[in-house]
């Protein structure tokens, strides 16, 4: 069926519910390979496709196939509006990202879809589709849109905290990024939403930051994170003694949970049935390199062929160090028991993205 529809063959995706970023793909798949994917079934006819699929895949009411169908303009529509949520929900599980950043990538989220609402912006292609169009339900079409812009901004102002009142919009005047100076204003407003006022001295975090209005000034901002520009400014820390504690405390605010769940997803993989007799050391060992490691394969070839010591302990048997010895007879093991150690498994541990999912099924 690819090659009666001149369509290279690529196998079609399945979108995972609860990984987000899973469904911009298998959509932008489905698109690629839509020619194919209809002529199959359209070429199955009305006794074998299921009724409601055939109505769906037909060009409109009347049979003709040289019109693109309702569905085919809403999978238009998802391939170019889920692009914003998978942008926000990469932001979010960037390991880069900070607390003081959440804010704006929240609140610039939010506005695009109030601006799409506003202006009726479905994407180009589908804008296109319906000026041209004379048999599409055009104005169903532009309702289920609308509603689909309305339903992903009322979820996100349930779940996220955008009022000016809440701490993640009050610390974001520390962002080096966008600005480098912070008023004494914003600097009360921050501490005050993080209830921090009695472990500060506020008249020496005044006078501090006074100081740093200078060394900001000349920051070089280049392509370090905020932590990194914040590491840089007080790289001094016992100038800034209470500035130091305040962005100990807000850099520390975790932005999601993707990190902790990508190392239980790890250490599922680590600690197999077939591996149940690894130590506990060894295991914390193997999660901290793949957490932490920059190196790629050529540059950590390079580097362990230097290190002996690392070497001998890889040969070793003490990555078993917590199975105590097995007495041996010839090649029997005496102590069935301890012959097969139970196996030790850990759970993988959801806001961008679930407001897409919510929307597409509303």
């Amino acid at each position: 069926m690819f090659a009666f529809a001149e369509v290279e063959y690529h196998a079609l995706l399945r979108h995972v519910p609860t990984r987000w970023l899973s469904l911009l793909p298998a959509i932008d798949r489905l698109v690629n390979t839509w020619p194919a994917v209809r002529s199959y079934f359209l070429s199955l006819g009305q006794e074998e496709c299921p009724r409601i699929l055939f109505d769906a895949l037909r060009g409109n009411e009347h049979g003709e196939e040289d019109q693109c169908s309702e569905l085919e303009v809403t999978l238009f529509f998802l391939q170019n509006t889920l692009k914003i949520f998978n942008c926000a929900v990469l932001s979010l599980e960037s390991d880069s990202l900070t607390s003081i950043e959440v804010y704006a990538l929240m609140n610039g989220l939010r506005t695009k879809l109030q601006q799409r609402n506003k202006d009726a912006f479905f994407g180009a292609k589908v804008d296109h589709i319906l000026l041209s169009s004379d048999n599409l339900r055009v104005d169903r079409l532009k309702r289920e849109f609308t509603s689909f812009y309305e339903t992903a901004e009322i979820y996100l102002e349930k779940w996220f905290n955008f009022s000016e009142t809440g701490h993640l919009f009050n610390i974001q005047c520390f962002n080096l990024k966008e600005k480098k100076e912070i008023s004494y204003r914003q600097l009360t407003a921050a501490v005050s939403t993080l209830q921090m006022e009695d472990e500060l001295d506020m008249d020496e975090l005044y006078n501090e930051n006074c100081v740093l209005q200078d060394v900001l000034r000349n920051l070089e901002i280049n392509s370090h994170s905020v932590g990194g520009l914040w590491a840089q400014a007080l790289r001094s820390r016992s100038a800034f003694p209470q500035y130091a504690k305040l962005l100990s405390f807000i850099l520390s605010i975790p932005v999601s949970n993707a990190y902790s769940e990508r190392v239980f997803s790890i250490m599922k993989g680590a600690w197999t049935d077939v591996r149940n007799r690894c130590s506990f050391n060894l295991v914390r060992s193997e999660i901290k390199v793949k957490m932490n490691l920059v190196m790629n394969c050529s540059e950590f070839h390079k580097y362990i062929l230097g290190k002996t010591g690392v070497l001998a302990a890889v040969k070793s048997s003490a990555k078993y160090g917590d199975v105590p010895p097995q007495p041996r007879v010839g090649r029997l093991v005496l102590d069935e028991e301890s012959a097969s150690c139970s196996s030790r498994e850990a759970e993988d541990s959801e806001c961008a993205g679930n407001a897409a999912g919510r929307a597409s099924q509303q």
